[in-house]
């Protein structure tokens, strides 16, 4: 059949029709949810398919203080899905000759010198990046994760004498620790960070001109601030912000919906973009099967290097989420029907929100009419009754946190002073408006009552207590504990 010039004109009109008309239904969508969480954060969407981006649109604020609005230009720390990134970069390097993915760690450098070689004997770079070397490292993930404050030899010196098996042992079990170490392996055997790799062979070639692992460094019209809170009129900024001190390869990015897009692009059709497409589907290809606490809204059955295998929509589905205080971001691409679809937000709570925008995306670009209606029925209704949840556990929480009451035998102000523990460094206590204040590098907690004497609850990440014990001896503070740490005061 051929086709005459008007025919093939109506056909591309009608196709750039049925999208428009997608895009204006999608928003349409996102700004009801939205207004059921009482539009408590800002979006960054974006689709793409194999010949482009197909929708790229903010909303909401992306600072709320300044008044300015997420745009699809707007930065975004996307923390977790940062893996997904090394996981392509470590399939370039291993094509390339520079990382053999099957080769136990002990054979590279820094681990080569270390004394400890039967710990990381059996532990292949593989294993590493699929969250199955079974080791982990509490003190190093303190560090590197939030207070950022160490030295190269710290941290050496930390993973030799430190890193333990884990209570699974050689097994899946995801954390940040096994992309901590490949950035110290990288470091060390080719002279150059996870960082610099990244721009030189991921970052750059696919033109991601505001992607960077250095949040110092980004050079967008506007950044997303971090908020916390459940209510409109209480949301404030989260202090303890990426910098470039801290997360790493486990989870350092900082990008915006369009970079996002293109990212997920170079998955859809690799034989047009600057990467060998073995290559890109190596990096995607589950590596080792199991579930997580996501299944309800994809379901899960493994882990690639740096994705999560699943399904969505009777569809194979790679897909990744990342959590800081403050951010959420979901990165998904289906290889086999040809979409991605990008969800970044600058609030605590918008896991669910960011799935039920994702799992719409998917359904309504899929053509299932039928599901896409079930969708604008419930999601909004739903949503707000996750958010009551909310609200009604926190009220319950600060209730049962007003009631404490100090049990200090001493006055306040002998608890401050610094603190120092051969393995997390300094951290210093100070009074401040009445008011024992404990920071640690980026770190910064206000303690407030336990009921134990000598005693106090910090959140050395936000929205993760603790407690912390002083030790008195002779009407004096002489050190505090939390856990099996212990930090002695110091002159």
């Amino acid at each position: 059949m051929k086709f005459t010039p008007l025919i093939l004109f109506c056909l591309c009109t009608l196709s750039l029709t049925a999208q428009t008309n997608k895009a204006e239904r999608l928003t349409q969508f996102i700004k009801q949810t939205l207004a059921a969480t009482d539009h408590l954060t800002g979006l960054s969407v974006a689709i793409t398919n194999p010949e482009g981006t197909l929708y790229a649109k903010g909303f909401g604020y992306a600072d709320r203080a300044q008044q300015e609005m997420v745009t699809p230009k707007t930065s975004f720390y996307i923390a977790s899905c940062t893996k997904a990134y090394n996981g392509l970069l470590a399939s370039i390097l291993a094509a390339e000759g520079q990382l053999e993915l099957s080769r136990p760690i002990s054979s590279y450098r820094p681990f080569s010198s270390f004394e400890r070689q039967d710990l990381f004997a059996g532990i292949t770079v593989m294993d590493l990046l699929t969250h199955q070397s079974g080791l982990e490292n509490p003190f190093l993930s303190t560090l590197l994760a939030y207070s950022g404050e160490y030295t190269d030899a710290q941290v050496l010196r930390l993973i030799e004498e430190e890193t333990q098996v884990n209570e699974t042992g050689k097994a899946f079990a995801y954390t940040n620790f096994g992309y901590y170490l490949l950035d110290v392996l990288l470091q060390a055997e080719l002279g150059k960070s996870w960082r610099d790799l990244l721009q030189e062979k991921v970052v750059g070639p696919l033109d991601m001109e505001h992607t960077t692992a250095y949040a110092s460094k980004v050079s967008t019209p506007n950044e997303a601030v971090p908020f916390d809170g459940l209510y409109p009129d209480k949301l404030l900024p989260v202090y303890l912000r990426k910098v470039d001190a801290t997360m790493h390869a486990a989870g350092g990015l900082m990008t915006t919906g369009e970079d996002a897009a293109r990212f997920l692009a170079c998955y859809l059709a690799p034989e047009q973009g600057p990467f060998p497409t073995a290559i890109v589907r190596q990096s995607y290809e589950k590596q080792v099967s199991t579930a997580h606490e996501f299944t309800e809204a994809f379901n899960a059955n493994g882990y690639a290097l740096g994705w999560r295998t699943g399904s969505y929509a009777e569809q194979a589905l790679v897909y990744h989420f990342g959590g800081y205080p403050g951010f959420f971001s979901s990165l998904s691409f289906m290889p086999e029907a040809g979409l991605g679809v990008a969800v970044l937000a600058n609030n605590n709570i918008s896991g669910a929100l960011a799935i039920r925008i994702t799992q719409y995306a998917y359904d309504l670009y899929l053509g299932n009419e039928g599901t896409v209606k079930k969708h604008e029925r419930q999601a909004a209704r739903q949503l707000k009754k996750q958010l009551r949840r909310y609200r009604k556990w926190e009220s319950k929480h600060l209730s049962k946190m007003a009631k404490r009451t100090w049990q200090l035998t001493l006055p306040k102000a002998a608890y401050t002073g610094t603190f120092h523990n051969p393995h997390l460094g300094e951290v210093t206590v100070a009074l401040e408006n009445g008011e024992l204040v404990a920071r640690m590098g980026q770190i910064r907690t206000v303690a407030t009552p336990y009921p134990h004497d000598n005693c106090a609850r910090v959140e050395m990440a936000p929205g993760s207590g603790m407690v912390i014990c002083f030790g008195v001896e002779d009407g004096e503070v002489v050190d505090f504990s939390f856990g099996r740490d212990v930090f002695e005061r110091v002159e």
